[in-house]
């Protein structure tokens, strides 16, 4: 008996032992419960993000800008992306892939060369291209890679090579070649812009005496300006009143100081070709800038501000009659 009494635990520590057991034994349903209900909400989540319909990505237009290099060397293509009016404006432009393609120069039965690149954090894209022994002119096309929901674009741009004893005219487009304004290039149908009287023979009257023509449009801020005007000119090189074929150069490939676009245009060219060179503008800006970087100007128009040296004419007849003798 006494033995037994010694095996008997205390009632106390039965009592804690039987319910330690019992909570082993429960199963622990609130984390349980807390998991499933995360997890729950989480899918749902994931699903209604799914499921919800987004706006479609802003569809971009691509633009090709015109080059000009020297015969037999390697050239550097300009394009870019942006957001087509009335899309959204701030949409991220950099990493989108850009095609570019040459537009007829390659040889009959060839594939077209194609050269992916990405964008900048402008949507501006540009990669080396070599051309064809004797190629001299042609055209070249920038593509965007589109979606379902966007289809692609495409825009064609000019590409001329020159040697490089060439001498070159350039001439301003706005209020040089035209009278309108930028409201008038943003507004109006390309086809209802008149070209100046008598701007065409001058034009043709250089061409004559060994100058290649080359058009500015550094006023365009924008690239849907650039290529208004770009098409403007490309309308005038042909029947009725015939401008000289020749690239739409532009600030927005050429340019990296806003403060002188002018003069490092004029200054790239005369680097580029030996010339000599002359220059036709109507701003005072450009026909100091050009002055200053070396170019035979004539400034159209009426003005008292200009440099020493710089010749103004009254119109593009008097000008005929001084140039490309």
């Amino acid at each position: 008996m006494k033995a037994d009494k010694k095996r008997e635990l205390p009632r106390d520590d039965l009592s804690k032992r039987l319910q330690e057991s019992l909570r082993k034994r429960r199963p622990r349903t609130f984390p349980v419960l807390i998991t499933a209900v995360v997890l729950t909400a989480a899918l749902l989540g994931f699903m209604i993000w799914w499921l919800y319909p987004r706006p479609a990505p802003p569809r971009m237009m691509a633009f090709a800008f015109d080059q000009t290099g020297l015969a037999g060397k390697d050239v550097v293509l300009h394009g870019m992306l942006q957001p087509m009016p009335g899309e959204n404006r701030t949409v991220r432009l950099k990493d989108l892939e850009v095609i570019f393609e040459d537009g007829g120069f390659r040889k009959q039965g060839e594939r077209p060369t194609q050269i992916t690149v990405k964008t900048t954090p402008s949507g501006a894209a540009s990669c080396p291209w070599s051309f064809p022994d004797g190629f001299t002119q042609g055209e070249f096309i920038v593509r965007s890679i589109g979606t379902r929901e966007a289809p692609g674009t495409n825009d064609r741009g000019r590409v001329v090579l020159w040697p490089q004893n060439s001498r070159l005219a350039l001439v301003q487009i706005e209020n040089t070649l035209t009278l309108a304004r930028e409201e008038t290039w943003i507004k109006e149908n390309t086809l209802d812009i008149p070209p100046m009287k008598g701007a065409a023979d001058a034009l043709r009257r250089l061409e004559a005496g060994g100058f290649h023509i080359v058009y500015l449009a550094l006023a365009a801020e924008e690239p849907f300006l650039y290529q208004k005007m770009r098409g403007w000119v490309r309308v005038q090189s042909g029947d009725p009143s015939p401008f000289p074929v020749g690239p739409v150069l532009s600030k927005l490939t050429m340019v990296r100081d806003a403060n002188k676009p002018w003069q490092i245009v004029g200054a790239e060219l005369q680097e580029k070709f030996a010339g000599p060179h002359v220059a036709v503008v109507s701003a005072i800006d450009a026909a100091q800038q050009l002055h200053a970087a070396g170019l035979d100007v004539y400034f159209l128009g009426k003005s008292d501000d200009l440099p020493a040296g710089v010749r103004r004419v009254e119109s593009w007849a008097e000008l005929r009659g001084l140039v490309g003798k």
